[in-house]
């Protein structure tokens, strides 16, 4: 959905995914300088993983605020040259999303609710906040010592645009079915979300070969739930699993 937002915003021209990541933060570090935007979706921007971070899991159960994210991560030494590799993690969707916000003037939730959820009829996803009334919504939980407990606590301030999102299987679905052809994305963007490049990774998916046929597929997990989905385009096939 991140890399969706950043799409539909490239399409409405305002950014460009190969615009530098450093025109959308001031002050910006010099090791970020070499970074483009599409680099944070496609998992090649060098930037370490920010839930990894030292310390880090003892803040899950904080509010923080973008400004605090970035400060922590902006703080960090690159993993690697930027495009010189490609390994997965979360700093490149939750700095994607802070970006999102601040060309759209809207909150994450809102443009996503905006331009993606209601446009498809996604009636059942949203931001997963912690203080609404969300009918349905389940509970996670974690096995432990052998029996299940209720999942331990995270604020949903720290996963934004990387795991911050409530679905079901229906709307999941939907959004499938919008991936297939032309119609709220072009066939450009498309093309650029689609196309595999180093590491097996698409923007904010990876693609790659399973029996011969083409997958292109996520997975995810926070504290007491699981997602994946896998879509066989050229089966006209989705399995989707929460």
């Amino acid at each position: 959905f991140t890399a969706g937002a950043m799409l539909l915003l490239e399409q409405d021209g305002k950014l460009r995914l190969d615009d530098p990541l450093c025109k959308y933060f001031t002050p910006c570090p010099d090791p970020w300088r070499p970074i483009r935007l599409e680099q944070l979706l496609d998992h090649s921007s060098g930037i370490p993983d920010f839930v990894r971070l030292p310390g880090m899991r003892e803040r899950f159960t904080q509010r923080m605020t973008p400004e605090q994210i970035t400060g922590l991560i902006a703080a960090q030494p690159l993993s690697f040259a930027p495009g010189s590799d490609a390994r997965y993690g979360n700093s490149g969707f939750l700095l994607s999303a802070f970006i999102i916000q601040k060309v759209s003037g809207q909150s994450y939730a809102d443009f996503l609710s905006d331009r993606l959820y209601r446009p498809l009829g996604m009636t059942e996803s949203g931001y997963a906040e912690d203080a609404p009334i969300i009918p349905g919504r389940a509970r996670g939980y974690v096995i432990r010592d052998g029996h299940f407990e209720n999942a331990p606590f995270i604020d949903m301030s720290i996963p934004i645009g990387a795991g911050s999102q409530y679905s079901t299987a229906g709307d999941l679905y939907r959004w499938d079915r919008a991936l297939r052809e032309p119609g709220l994305f072009t066939s450009e963007s498309l093309g650029k979300m689609f196309r595999q490049r180093r590491g097996g990774f698409g923007l904010g998916w990876e693609v790659a070969s399973e029996n011969g046929r083409k997958v292109i597929q996520h997975n995810g997990d926070i504290n007491g739930f699981g997602a994946f989905i896998a879509r066989y385009p050229d089966d006209d096939a989705v399995i989707i699993i929460l």
